[in-house]
């Protein structure tokens, strides 16, 4: 009889096993790894699981989400992502000082789990926060400090047939030591591949994975990138990060390796069905979850940009001269990922796109793109025109993203060298001296590093940094003209004081020529010419007569393709 129960009892509980799932679905352990916490800075997380899944990136299947009540009542709701195995993380930046709880919460298909909750306290630090808001002449933080965005592009660490020293590592310190505040940085595939990775044993995945393995100082894409992120924390530098890129998305191009495409088992028949697909939209969508949830917690994020030159995509860069892919498409794409995002997103990052050089309708028009962004190259004496009627077409900042006296790699030429210098030279001053809050943002870093010009930031900071104070970081243009047809000058007026920009692009010197600006309120005025390149400054002993709020002042001398600044004070 015992014999006989013990097998029925057997028997039950075979049955039992062999319906029941692989794995409960379950929290197993939820711990905090960092030590002290500290206002906007990374606190991290560690969580265990015990369940099953077979895509951690596809948050249809599991997800994981970290619910935060701060010590003023607020909530926040935080993703999370899957680090390896059964192991997921979370990362998070505290913006008030006092006693935090939190708890995580895993959601699948085969079930839920909710964790322990965990208290920490969070003592204040010195830094300013996020960057929350763009305004038409500066860039706004959380505690309200503002600046100016002063920079470059940084695609990527070296580039193939490029000096190896070009890494981030080696740049920062030297950019951030003049002045650079503000880096664009690219994440598609030929950079820092994320979504590339989530198709392994692809086989654009697995050429992706040779040509990383190949480079002997970061053998990994996801944690290079990890580092890079704390290489602008350290050196205080705000970052604008292109999720993608056209080149990705055209035929004959990327777009044979990119995932999204059908031959490498993606939704897409063509490039334009990634705007449309429903799959492929919640893939992007998983895409900026991890986004956020890896690096979002990071003060240096200033920006998520979807696009970089998403009008090349929709021409297919040159190929054609009409648009393969409907506006409407790419337009109600970037307003659904622009809603979601800001969705999930707990620290309010800036979203913007980029185009290059044709206007997609719509586009610039949404509420939920908070900088509208173009790039030219070329014609580099038009910066200041785009700027001001971009400004009188759309109630929103406008920002110039790349520039460059040519876009052509093969007209890269020391031989030439000077008239990129002069471009980049001027290009910053039209920044200093319009209402845009990110200056234009040169693409030839490698070059420009090469020919030593450095130097221009830290001659752009000088002038800003005075500029902010003398105006409490509040700008007004005012009108300026030359007596010399052919020289450009611009003004702006900083609280008191008046910054007067001349530029000489003829082939002879403009000699003795006087400057009449508006906006004078003072009896008198001290005048100061500080000279861009030796970034010296001098006192004038210059003819100057007010009239009407205007002020001239003569004589001036300025050489060809040459600049001077003018800074007028008030005597007392």
């Amino acid at each position: 009889m015992k014999r006989r129960l013990a097998s029925i009892l057997a028997a039950a509980l075979l049955a039992t096993f062999a319906v029941a799932p692989t794995f409960a679905q379950k929290i197993t352990s939820f711990t905090r790894i960092t030590g002290e916490a500290r206002t906007y800075e990374k606190v991290e997380f560690d969580i265990a699981v015990n369940a099953d899944f077979t895509n951690p990136y596809d948050s249809r299947e599991v997800k994981m989400e970290m619910h935060i009540t701060n010590p003023s009542g607020k909530r926040q709701l935080l993703p999370c992502y899957w680090e390896s195995g059964r192991q997921w993380k979370a990362r998070y930046s505290p913006a008030e000082t006092g006693e935090y709880s939190c708890y995580v919460q895993l959601k699948s298909r085969k079930g839920s789990s909710r964790s322990k909750s965990l208290r920490f306290t969070v003592e204040a630090s010195d830094h300013d926060g996020f960057i929350t808001e763009a305004g038409r002449w500066t860039l706004n933080f959380d505690t309200g400090k503002k600046i100016r965005g002063i920079g470059e592009n940084i695609n990527r660490d070296p580039r193939p047939g490029k000096n190896p020293k070009y890494t981030y590592d080696y740049l920062l310190p030297k950019l951030s030591a003049n002045g650079v505040n503000f880096i664009r940085t690219w994440l598609q595939s030929s950079t820092y591949p994320n979504e590339w990775r989530w198709n392994e044993g692809s086989e654009a995945y697995e050429k992706r994975k040779a040509q990383w393995a190949n480079n002997t100082r970061y053998r990994d894409p996801i944690q290079r990138l990890d580092q890079i992120v704390e290489l602008f924390e350290k050196y205080n530098v705000y970052n604008m990060m292109a999720i993608d890129a056209h080149g990705s998305f055209i035929a004959g191009s990327g777009w044979d390796s990119n995932p999204y495409n059908a031959i490498n088992g993606g939704p897409c028949e063509k490039p334009g069905d990634f705007f449309t697909s429903p799959e492929a939209k919640a893939r992007y969508k998983d895409r900026l979850r991890y986004l956020v949830a890896r690096w979002g917690y990071s003060r240096s994020v200033a920006f998520w940009e979807f696009w970089n030159e998403v009008d090349n995509a929709q021409y297919q860069g040159t190929q054609v001269i009409r648009p393969t892919i409907p506006s409407r498409d790419i337009a109600d794409w970037h307003q659904e990922m622009a809603t979601y995002l800001k969705s999930i997103d707990p620290y309010g990052h800036l979203v913007t796109t980029s185009v290059s050089h044709r206007l997609i309708e719509g586009v610039f028009d949404m509420k939920d793109m908070d900088l509208n962004q173009i790039h030219i190259y070329r014609n580099i004496d038009s910066i200041p025109k785009l700027i001001r009627t971009a400004n009188s077409l759309w109630e929103k900042p406008y920002v110039i993203g790349e520039f460059g006296f040519d876009w052509d790699w093969n007209n890269l030429d020391h031989s030439i060298g000077f008239f990129f210098d002069f471009d980049l030279r001027r290009g910053q001053w039209y920044g200093v001296f319009h209402e845009t809050p990110i200056y234009p943002m040169t693409w030839w870093w490698e070059f420009f590093d090469e020919r030593n010009m450095d130097w221009i930031y830290k001659s752009v900071s000088t002038i800003t940094n005075r500029m902010m104070a003398a105006g409490n970081a509040t700008f007004e243009q005012v009108p300026v003209k030359t007596s010399v047809r052919g020289l450009e000058s611009y003004a702006v007026k900083c609280g008191e004081e008046i910054y007067v920009y001349v530029v000489n692009p003829l082939f002879e010197r403009a000699y003795r020529f006087e400057i009449e600006v508006g906006g004078a309120d003072a009896a008198d005025y001290q005048i100061e010419e500080y000279n861009t390149q030796s970034m010296k400054f001098r006192t004038l002993e210059t003819r100057n007569a007010i009239d009407n709020q205007k002020i001239t002042f003569s004589p001036l001398t300025i050489m060809p393709w040459d600049d001077r600044i003018y800074i007028l004070t008030p005597k007392r």
